[in-house]
């Protein structure tokens, strides 16, 4: 036995923080993911051995597993295996026949993007491990994690998705975001790796503002509708304004790129993942003026994007 799963990381371009509670989000499919491949090995003592590589095939955590229950039998690395094992109970509730053997297994999750970019490290092991126990992804994601889960619906997505939160029900739709001025939006990593699962708590404790809300999702909306960076740019300060007005929090270019000739939005939770920058003048060189700000990782929307 040898199966092979594949989950796309993301970027969530508008609704952050709101898409919990009910906003309507932009998330992209990226082209770096997640591999994992799981095969049966000689022995039949009901042994799992996971192995995690980073994007170097560095092991960054290897954990053995009894399969009756999934108690750890041995762990290396310094990363925490409790959400693996939280991920396998839960995939063992929801299909009771899901590793339910005495042979042994070997599995391996190979990461494509380096763990601090936040493109979704964990919203990648979902989808792939689901699938693997052949259970609804956005189902294990909920009972193990606390999110909106629209991270889960990218890892599966061929194009871009629209995602909002019915109550507690998932809705969203794939579609095409390939603007005509794709070429001047770009991704930089501003290299402090935010703790998503820490944001969501803290907006968790925040009451949430229907106007806001709504102001969100007609933001969204209107995003996947413009066709000039011209009214891309207005969109995305306006998406800005409204954020950092509503949690009391500093606009990323404010604080460090009141120089830049256009737009810059922060992406996920704010202060250190991904922005996205764009230009209005197409000859504008927005790789070179982030590389001169020191910021090494950047990439076009083209280079970002996944692609079919």
């Amino acid at each position: 036995m040898k199966d092979h799963f594949y989950a796309h990381g993301k970027l969530l371009l508008s609704g952050e923080y709101f898409v919990l509670n009910g906003a309507k989000a932009l998330a992209i499919p990226t082209r770096f993911g997640q591999h994992l491949e799981v095969t049966e090995i000689p022995g039949n003592d009901g042994k799992l051995f996971w192995e995690a590589q980073d994007e170097r095939g560095e092991i960054f955590l290897s954990v053995i597993f009894e399969l009756n229950d999934f108690k750890s039998l041995e762990k290396k690395g310094e990363v925490s295996h409790f959400l693996l094992q939280d991920l396998l109970r839960a995939a063992r509730a929801k299909n009771a026949e899901f590793l339910k053997q005495e042979k042994n297994v070997r599995a391996v999750s190979r990461l494509e993007f380096h763990s601090g970019w936040g493109l979704g490290s964990s919203s990648t092991l979902v989808y792939n491990l689901a699938a693997w126990a052949k259970v609804d992804a956005l189902d294990l994601f909920f009972n193990v994690l606390d999110g909106s889960g629209y991270d889960v619906a990218c890892a599966g997505a061929k194009e871009a998705v629209l995602y909002h939160l019915e109550g507690s029900v998932a809705v969203w739709r794939e579609l095409c975001f390939e603007p005509p001025f794709a070429n001047q939006l770009y991704f930089a990593y501003l290299g402090k790796k935010q703790n998503s699962s820490e944001a969501v708590r803290k907006f968790r404790n925040t009451s949430p503002d229907e106007r806001v809300i709504e102001k969100i999702s007609s933001i969204t909306e209107r995003m996947i509708r413009a066709v000039t960076a011209t009214e891309f740019r207005a969109l995305l300060e306006e998406h800005e304004t409204v954020v950092a007005s509503a949690l009391q929090l500093d606009k990323v270019k404010d604080i460090h790129f009141n120089d830049f000739p256009g737009a810059i939005k922060s992406l996920g939770a704010w202060g250190g993942d991904f922005v996205m920058a764009l230009a209005e003048n197409k000859s504008f060189d927005t790789r070179g003026y982030f590389q001169m700000k020191g910021f090494e990782t950047i990439f076009s929307f083209e280079e970002m994007l996944f692609k079919v």
